[in-house]
């Protein structure tokens, strides 16, 4: 959660309203006024991060309202918040009011500055010839997090890392982290919510190779050589620049990695693959056959009857495990695919035969 920074203090109003009128509405800005005691209203303006207001004068607006149908006998209402800092921000916030009222709907009046329901308030007669007492009070506004990790797209909610980052919610964003030995996201629950001491692990306490790191150069990731985003791309992963920032973060795709639909291996079945020290090495991967078995390790082409007879195989010497001539020469080209188990050739190596 982004805590609530010293900002430009706003104070709008709702325009004095004639006497017949009894609901306020928006008008122009005033002086903050001075301290008082403030009533808190029992109920809290409460929104997810998709509905809630998205600037200052939808803030004013439901704010006004609700004070309208909480208080009784409004005549004018004045809003005071960090404007900048309150709307789309998860948490609660304390948004102080002052209203007008038309003193016959107080309660208690009392001429003390702190006496009472009407928080210290005289008795004052407007220009219309309405007694009417000013008021303090708190709304609280309240914004509950959505977990972006867990919405699929197109919900405009969803986060945007991209495979195969690991999406991390945070208290009103998200950030992307580069997969590594010592990090999965399997582990993580899905109200995880991390802590300082989390980010400073993955960014300064864990040795990451760099397979587990962004792209070093900025036309490739943003956030370069980074193990995420967390303290570069824009802390609202919903704003234009953090939006960005966040979509355009690329960590290394593990050639390696179990068999996917869309992303099948790039070995034979019964090769092994082995990543290459950097994911910058070209090739970044290599297929290695079991003792035994010979060829590139790549899977072979789909063969008909015919072309599975023509196909070379492997040929070992008299000795069976020295590859014959022929087979050297193919293997060292890469043109044997697969790993195939090799034929005996009786008679190289072997001085006897005719």
């Amino acid at each position: 959660m982004r805590s609530l920074s010293a900002a430009l203090l706003f104070l709008l109003s709702c325009a004095s309203l004639p006497p017949s009128t009894n609901a306020a509405t928006t008008s122009s800005a005033h002086h903050q006024p001075a301290a008082q005691t403030c009533e808190r209203l029992p109920s809290s303006l409460t929104y997810s991060q998709a509905t809630a207001p998205a600037d200052v004068s939808a803030i004013l607006r439901v704010v006004v309202e609700k004070i309208n149908r909480d208080v009784t006998g409004v005549v004018d209402v004045e809003v005071a918040w960090t404007g900048a800092e309150l709307h789309r921000r998860v948490g609660e916030r304390i948004v102080r009011c002052t209203v007008t009222r038309l003193a016959e709907s107080v309660v208690q009046i009392t001429d003390e500055e702190d006496g009472g329901g009407g928080g210290g308030s005289e008795v004052q007669i407007d220009e219309h010839g309405r007694e009417i007492v000013t008021q303090c009070f708190e709304v609280p506004f309240t914004i509950l997090d959505v977990n972006e990790c867990i919405i699929s797209s197109p919900n405009p909610m969803a986060h945007r890392c991209q495979p195969p980052s690991i999406c991390i919610n945070t208290l009103g964003s998200y950030e992307c982290v580069c997969p590594s030995a010592s990090f999965q996201s399997s582990p993580l629950s899905v109200d995880f919510i991390p802590t300082p001491q989390f980010w400073e692990d993955i960014t300064y306490n864990q040795h990451r190779t760099p397979w587990e790191v962004s792209y070093g150069r900025s036309s490739e990731s943003s956030c370069p050589n980074s193990p995420s985003t967390f303290g570069c791309c824009d802390d609202d992963g919903h704003s234009r620049e953090g939006a960005v920032c966040h979509s355009t973060f690329r960590c290394p795709v593990d050639p390696c990695e179990d068999e996917k639909e869309s992303s099948p291996s790039p070995c034979s079945s019964n090769a092994s693959c082995q990543r290459a020290n950097s994911p910058l090495a070209h090739p970044n991967y290599t297929c290695e056959c079991p003792p035994g078995l010979m060829g590139n390790g790549k899977p072979c082409p789909k063969y008909n009857t015919q072309q599975q007879q023509q196909q070379q195989q492997p040929k070992v010497k008299y000795d069976g495990k020295t590859p014959t001539e022929s087979t050297k020469r193919l293997l060292d080209a890469g043109l044997l695919c697969g790993c195939t188990k090799p034929t005996v050739d009786p008679c190289d190596g072997y001085h006897d035969c005719p």
